[in-house]
């Protein structure tokens, strides 16, 4: 879609690598991306802890969103295709339950198919911030933290197939819809980002403020934001104790920007 770039990144959280110690756990997290002449759709989607495989989930839902909702876009308005989406989506986790479990089982569902979803649509007049669970997303830098719940469990869309959560808490809901332009920039974070916050400061989001401002993160290479994210959680060595980075939870961004001199329609 022209006049915007979409550049993302992710990186595993620390408590996943265990620098300096024996073991590994996968990242939860996954993005996807998908520009189309009169439309882009990105999402970040985050797995669940506790799920012993769930960025299976993460990353199958995050691609069959980019891939889905474009095409329903082209025939529904943006908040009847979001409708539609969450339909088709959870009957996609059904399916995939079924295919590699026997039959669909709480447990199966559990170990790969509860994430977190925040994503945008972005077509030329309209544009929708979406999300089921937590999270983060900033429009024009105006940033908006999700599901900040006192148990700090999320309600994944899954469950509406384990019956886990009351089936009118657990939707994807469309958090924004605004004139496409009057957007300078769009944020997406999973819940790893509170990790890049400074919770001392006044403004505490402002330590977000360069993923948008910082004209170098949307080179044509588009791999700039991931370059970030891997500086910012790099191990150090002091004394030959193996300090860990920052970002103790795995952490995934995707930002949309206009570009720089392009013209408002």
């Amino acid at each position: 879609m022209d006049g915007f770039v979409t550049v993302g990144g992710s990186v595993p959280g620390t408590d996943h690598t265990m620098p300096g110690l024996p073991g590994w756990k996968n990242s939860h997290d996954a993005f996807a991306i998908r520009e189309e002449s009169d439309r882009i759709v990105a999402v970040v989607c985050d797995g669940c802890g506790s799920g012993e495989d769930s960025e299976v989930g993460a990353k199958l839902g995050a691609a069959f969103i980019a891939k889905r909702l474009p095409e329903l876009a082209r025939t529904l308005s943006g908040a009847a295709a979001l409708a539609v989406l969450e339909v088709e989506l959870i009957e996609f986790i059904r399916a995939t339950a079924q295919a590699i479990g026997r039959g669909v089982r709480p447990m199966t569902i559990e170990r790969y198919c509860m994430f977190t979803i925040v994503g945008v649509l972005i077509e030329h007049d309209r544009t929708f911030l979406f999300e089921a669970g937590d999270g983060f997303y900033a429009v024009n830098g105006a940033v908006v933290r999700l599901g900040d719940l006192p148990d700090g469990t999320p309600p994944y869309l899954a469950y509406r197939i384990t019956g886990a959560e009351d089936p009118r808490l657990v939707t994807l809901r469309v958090r924004e819809a605004l004139p496409t332009n009057s957007v300078e920039s769009i944020f997406l974070g999973t819940d790893g980002v509170r990790y890049l916050i400074d919770e001392q400061n006044v403004a505490p989001f402002e330590s977000l403020a360069p993923f948008w401002r910082d004209d170098r993160l949307f080179l044509p290479n588009r791999q700039m934001i991931q370059r970030k994210l891997n500086i910012l959680n790099r191990d150090r060595v002091e004394k030959g104790i193996v300090r860990p980075g920052p970002l103790k939870d795995d952490t995934t961004i995707v930002v949309v920007r206009r570009m720089k001199g392009d013209a408002h329609a």
